[in-house]
Order: structure tokens, then C-alpha cells, then sequence
């Protein structure tokens, strides 16, 4: 009588992981098919009808209870907001805070083997994705002849630049983790493999033009080296890395993205302007004026903040 539902069980482990798979292909490819996939994943995890022992895995995974309790202050901001609409939309979008923590609970109990699988997929997934932008850069410069059909959003034209660059930033990560620090062996094919990666996405990131991507890719490179520092204590070898990815770096935007997109050069003049324009469309200034902004109106409110629902109504005001 108990096969049944330890077979149904079963089953329904296996769709999970590979639903979980599709997700994470998807992730980076194309983002109208991701509803319909986390949909999915949804109604499996209803049919399997294990709440309490998810509620049990939820609670012991506290990390989890962050994400949960930043979307309950969202909706306690909803007794002091006027513009209940905004307020509406915004918890939508913020939805997956909660839904997420609560689908993926039991994800901590997948074996690590899998969880390798998903991140392989995510990157299979991404470098794809650079692909298909690569050969649709190559089309449009066909027609146009402009060499910007190379880089930023004309590049990323189905991503904004600064979120795919994230994504690609995550995959450095891994590719690090990988090449440096998994104790597990890999074949040299393998290891020769990943280090081509990690190259390509690094130049990639540089093409996407990206001063959030940049900045974090620097961070990333930079905490790499001093944790591969603490752990084999090989100084020369780590100031060899790091001349080596200044050189490059410096070589490649200096000489080759610059003369062609200056987005950096131009983002760097703007940060050394001391009274900028409030009516100023130029990314880094608005967004610098947007911090200010922010900043005094978080003194004037550091309790209990301006409501969910008129957030934008008061820095709008603000700004």
C-alpha cells in the first residue's frame, strides 16, 4: 500500500531536479518562458503535499527566513502608504522573495553532484546565450557597419547589460571555485576548458561594457586572489595574476573599447563634475543624484521608512 506514495515520491524528486535544470537553462536565454516554468515547479511542489516537512526544512534553514522577512516588511509598509496601486505592483514584483525561499526549501537536501549539474547548466545556458548575441552583433554590423553593434545594450539586446553581466559575474565564480579551489580532481581537458571560459566570459563582460559587471568582476578577481593567497601562501604567483589581469585589462579598454565605446571614460569625467544638472539622462549621474536623494530622505524616515506604496512618489519628489 506504501509504494504508491513513495513511487509518486520518487517521481516527483526527479521532475523537480529536472525542472530546476530547465529553470536554470532558461535563466539567461530567454525570460518569457520563465513563468511558465516556475509555474510548474509550483504546481509539483503542491501535488507532492510534503508542507510539513518542508515548513521543518524552511525553519532549519534560516538563511532562507531573510529573504521571507524583507518581503513582510514590504507588506507591513502597506498600513502607512497612500498610493496603495504602486504599493499593489510592488509586491509582485517582489513576490518571488517569499515564493522562492518556500518552493527551494528542500533544495539544501539535493546531493552535491546535482547541484554541480544545475550550475553546469547555467553556464551552458549563458554561453549560449553569448553566442546567439554574438552572431546577431555580427548581422546587425553587416547592415549598419557601426562596430557598437559589439558592445553594450546593442550587444545585450536581450538583457539589459548590467544584469547579464551579474549573471556572468556568478559564472566567473564558479569557474574560479572550479579551477582553484574544488578538491575534486578534473582531467586536463576539463581544467583547459574551464580557464577558456573564464577568459571568454572576462572579455565578455568588458564587451557588455558594464560598470556594475566591471566593478564586480575587479571584486571578484581581487577576493580570489587574496583567499588563493591565504590558502597556499604563493605571493609571487598571485602578483603575477594580478599584473597580468591589470595589464590585459588596462591594454584591452584602453586601446580597444575606448576609442570605439568610451562609456567608461565618460562615466569617469562624470563622477569628477561637482554640481550636476537634476534634469542630466546620463546613467551615472542620475544615479548619483538618485543616492543623494535617497540618502536624506533615509535620514528623515530611518525608522520606519515612507511606505511601500510611495517610495517612488517621495524620491521622485526629492530628486
Amino acid at each position: 500500500m506504501n509504494k504508491l506514495p513513495t513511487k509518486f515520491s520518487e517521481y516527483n524528486s526527479k521532475l523537480t531536479y529536472y525542472l530546476y535544470l530547465l529553470l536554470t537553462f532558461c535563466i539567461p536565454i530567454n525570460k518569457k518562458i520563465l513563468p511558465i516554468v516556475i509555474a510548474i515547479i509550483i504546481l509539483n511542489w503542491i501535488l507532492d503535499f510534503k508542507f510539513k516537512a518542508r515548513f521543518n526544512s524552511l525553519v532549519r534553514n534560516r538563511s532562507l527566513l531573510v529573504f521571507i522577512s524583507l518581503y513582510v516588511f514590504y507588506l507591513i509598509g502597506i498600513i502607512y502608504s497612500n498610493d496603495l496601486t504602486y504599493a499593489e505592483n510592488d509586491l509582485d514584483v517582489k513576490a518571488s522573495l517569499i515564493i522562492f525561499p518556500i518552493i527551494l526549501c528542500e533544495s539544501f537536501l539535493i546531493p552535491w553532484n546535482k547541484i554541480k549539474n544545475i550550475f553546469l547548466v547555467f553556464i551552458i545556458g549563458c554561453f549560449s546565450n553569448c553566442i546567439i548575441q554574438l552572431v546577431h552583433a555580427y548581422i546587425m554590423f553587416q547592415q549598419t557597419h557601426s562596430r557598437d553593434e559589439f558592445f553594450y545594450n546593442q550587444l545585450s539586446w536581450t538583457f539589459h547589460p548590467a544584469y547579464y553581466a551579474m549573471y556572468i559575474c556568478f559564472i566567473n565564480a564558479l569557474l574560479i571555485y572550479y579551477l582553484f579551489f574544488d578538491k575534486e580532481l578534473y582531467a586536463m581537458k576539463q581544467r583547459v576548458f574551464a580557464a577558456f571560459l573564464l577568459i571568454f566570459f572576462s572579455v565578455y563582460i568588458i564587451l557588455l561594457n558594464s560598470k556594475a559587471g566591471i566593478i564586480g568582476l575587479g571584486f571578484l578577481f581581487l577576493i580570489s586572489m587574496i583567499y588563493y593567497f591565504i590558502l597556499f601562501k604563493k605571493l609571487l604567483v598571485v602578483f603575477s595574476v594580478a599584473l597580468g589581469i591589470g595589464v590585459l585589462f588596462f591594454a584591452f579598454q584602453h586601446y580597444l573599447i575606448n576609442p570605439i565605446n568610451p562609456r567608461l571614460e565618460l562615466a569617469k569625467e562624470n563622477i569628477e563634475i561637482k554640481h550636476i544638472d537634476s534634469t542630466t539622462t546620463e546613467s551615472t549621474n542620475a544615479r548619483i543624484l538618485v543616492w543623494k536623494a535617497s540618502l536624506e530622505i533615509i535620514k528623515g524616515n530611518y525608522l520606519f521608512g515612507v511606505g511601500t506604496g510611495d517610495v517612488k512618489d517621495v524620491l521622485l519628489a526629492k530628486y
